[in-house]
């Protein structure tokens, strides 16, 4: 306890060093206020002495100022030596009341009088002003190239920067000749984080890598003493582009590029399965080769030698060539099967020969015809020439035909007849293949080829 004041009211002020001005009721016996630099205008907590006016108001001497206490308000008002104190580090409890006209106060420098009416200066508060705009760390001006603003930072509402201008600064400055400490400054940025910062004697704002939007920079100018009021507040527009990468338009590009790329994996993904089933199937299809041909061999060993010693009769001998034939045909069908696997893939390469047509389409129809028969059905072949010699490969036409001749014997019922037709027209030739079977459905039809 550094200095005591009893009141005509009963409350006792006790000045202290470090715990700032205690206020003790000495009726009720309890301490009922602490007044502090972190709850009240106090710039000290060591209250060295205090002395009492004829108005009612005390006088408080710290290390570093003059205080005037109004005991009503419970407010405070400082004086300092930015505000014109000859000295300011007062010596504990040495201060006395001289005539009723002055108070004396006991320094490290000597005795201060001050007149016992003296009104200790009211801060005093200029606008707070707006400079000193930098980009990357360098000062920018209004027409300088590239250069965001229009007119002075201080007189500008908005700002836009560009994409690579989000790194900036400037300072907020209110001039106070008086007492340049008392002024502090707090700011918020709105759209980024909404907390106004603690409030600091230095002005210069700066951010570094502000992410693309709009914001809103609202600074204040508080009081050190009372750092609950605030003396100004302004407000300025920011807006930082975004670059071209992350527009609009080329985030729509991202976005249509990740569908097409999912298309393409998707369609990549079915590619690849189709391409395991039909490897399968022609793995099926070889084996399955593999496993007839034996058979087929087998089959043909006995009927060469029955052709060979004449082992039926004349009217048979053309069935059993006929079978022969047949077999032979199948071999063949196998043997490609066989030599498929021996590639790494398909190939459409044709192998092309010449070949009388009417001869090659009656030895096809001819294969038919027992089978036509047996099924009651007449099979005939018809032509607009007598002779036409055409060019194909008659490896991939054999199962063509054969196969639409099959197809015509099984879908055609008993007493019907199938017509197998070849034409030329000016310089192209064709084969027609006409039944009085069932015919194809017209949903199916769009399945062929």
């Amino acid at each position: 306890v550094y200095a005591l004041y009893q009141a005509p009211d009963g409350l006792l002020y006790i000045g202290t060093g470090g715990a700032g001005l205690l206020v003790y009721d000495s009726v009720e016996d309890r301490f009922v206020r602490q007044y502090q630099t972190e709850n009240c205008a106090l710039i000290s907590n060591n209250i060295h002495t205090i002395v009492p006016r004829a108005d009612g108001t005390l006088l408080l001497g710290t290390e570093n100022s003059v205080a005037l206490f109004r005991r009503e308000s419970g407010t405070f008002r400082n004086w300092t030596a930015e505000q014109g104190l000859a000295s300011v580090c007062l010596n504990a409890g040495v201060s006395t009341f001289r005539h009723g006209e002055s108070f004396v106060f006991g320094s490290n420098t000597g005795a201060v009088m001050f007149p016992s009416d003296m009104r200790i200066p009211a801060p005093h508060f200029s606008r707070m002003l707006l400079r000193d705009f930098m980009i990357s760390y360098r000062p920018v001006y209004p027409g300088d190239k590239g250069s965001p603003l229009r007119e002075d930072i201080d007189n500008t509402v908005r700002l836009e920067l560009a994409y690579d201008q989000n790194t900036f600064s400037l300072e907020a400055v209110s001039i106070n000749y008086d007492y340049p400490s008392n002024i502090l400054y707090s700011w918020k940025l709105e759209g980024l984080y909404e907390g106004w910062s603690h409030p600091v004697q230095s002005g210069r704002i700066q951010f570094t890598s502000l992410p693309p939007g709009n914001y809103t920079l609202r600074i204040r100018a508080v009081s050190n003493e009372e750092k609950y009021k605030v003396y100004e507040e302004r407000s300025l527009g920011l807006s930082v582009a975004r670059p071209l990468w992350a527009g609009t338009w080329a985030i729509a590009g991202y976005a249509s590029l990740c569908v097409l790329a999912g298309v393409v994996s998707f369609r990549v993904a079915m590619l690849r399965r189709q391409k395991r089933i039909s490897d399968e199937k022609t793995c099926f299809f070889i084996h399955t080769a593999h496993d007839v041909r034996t058979p087929l061999t087998l089959i043909k060993a006995p009927l060469e030698e029955v052709v060979e010693k004449d082992m039926v009769k004349a009217e048979g001998m053309d069935n059993v060539r006929m079978a022969l034939k047949s077999v032979d045909g199948l071999l063949g069908l196998v043997t490609s099967l066989i030599d498929f696997e021996s590639t790494d893939n398909y190939t459409l390469r044709l192998h092309v020969s010449e070949y009388e047509l009417n001869s090659y389409l009656e030895t096809t129809c001819e294969a038919f015809r027992t089978y036509a028969s047996i099924r009651d059905i007449d099979i005939t072949r018809e032509s607009g020439f007598p002779y036409l010699n055409v060019r194909f490969d008659k490896d991939k036409m054999d199962p063509i035909l054969k196969n639409i001749l099959s197809n015509a014997l099984k879908y055609t019922p008993r007493g019907g007849s199938i017509q197998v037709r070849a034409f030329v027209d000016r310089h192209v030739w064709g084969v027609e293949v006409e039944d009085t079977g069932i015919g194809i459905p017209p949903e199916e039809r769009k399945k062929l080829f």
